[in-house]
């Protein structure tokens, strides 16, 4: 007597290869599904700490800025070195890099024009940091 219920796909033999069919139904037969309420959630918790993390670069870029107007490279060299670590731990490796490179030309004697160089080009890595981080996130 034939069974009613027939499957598409036999399940494998104990030596054979498995196929691209037989992973998906052995993925279909075997997944549970997530929640996508509580994905949800966790995916808007990380987005608030990502933008919140871009959002704490711009106080010390700020501050070089001002130090950089004043003349104080000793603070300029200090704040660069904070940065630098903070967005390398953060996954921001272009900022650090360039806040590295800003503090490096701020202990160099009478290096004003390499200083703010730098810190331009610093400050157009943070606005594209922004932007291709604005771009990325869904409206």
């Amino acid at each position: 007597m034939r069974s009613r219920h027939r499957t598409a796909i036999p399940p494998l033999a104990p030596n054979s290869r498995p196929t691209p069919q037989n992973e998906l139904v052995s993925l279909m037969t075997t997944r549970t599904y997530p929640n996508i309420g509580q994905l949800a959630a966790k995916m808007s918790a990380s987005h608030s700490r990502v933008v919140q993390s871009i959002d704490n670069l711009m106080t010390p870029i700020d501050e070089m800025v001002c130090a950089s107007a004043d003349g104080d490279w000793m603070k300029v060299a200090a704040l660069g070195n904070q940065l630098s670590y903070d967005s390398r731990e953060a996954g921001y490796r272009g900022v650090s890099v360039l806040a590295q490179t800003v503090a490096n030309e701020a202990i160099r004697p009478d290096n004003a024009h390499g200083v703010k160089r730098s810190l331009i080009r610093l400050i157009g890595t943070y606005g594209r940091t922004t932007r291709s981080h604005a771009a990325s996130t869904p409206d």
